[in-house]
């Protein structure tokens, strides 16, 4: 699981209006965010936080060099922006339900 780190990531030291434009987050974000943290940990999950670069950041990297490498990759996110990342090897699982591919857009939880 990777979750962004709380300190500012590079796009915000390169551009200080960087997500200036976003609505805060709902006031229980964060403790929702430390439950979740929690749970991932007491499952044994693996959790990673890198200073300095955002979590979509980090699964990318991790995606393309496993795609390199000649893994299958799926990425559990609702965020549309990962979709960029969808190859022959990556496809990203929508928490919905919905497993987008190179091939296109369908129902499906490989």
């Amino acid at each position: 699981m990777v979750f962004d780190a709380k300190a500012p990531s590079f796009r915000h030291q390169a551009y200080e209006g960087y997500k200036a434009g976003r609505a805060p987050a709902p006031e229980d974000f964060p403790r929702q965010l430390a439950l979740i943290k929690e749970l991932v940990d007491l499952l044994g999950l693996t959790r990673l936080e890198a200073p300095g670069y955002e979590a979509d950041d980090v699964l990318a990297t991790l995606a393309k060099r496993a795609e390199k490498e000649g893994y299958e990759v799926r990425i559990l996110t609702a965020d549309r922006d990962l979709y960029q990342l969808v190859s022959h090897r990556i496809a990203v699982l929508h928490p919905e339900g919905h497993l987008i591919t190179r091939s296109g857009f369908g129902r499906g939880t490989a």
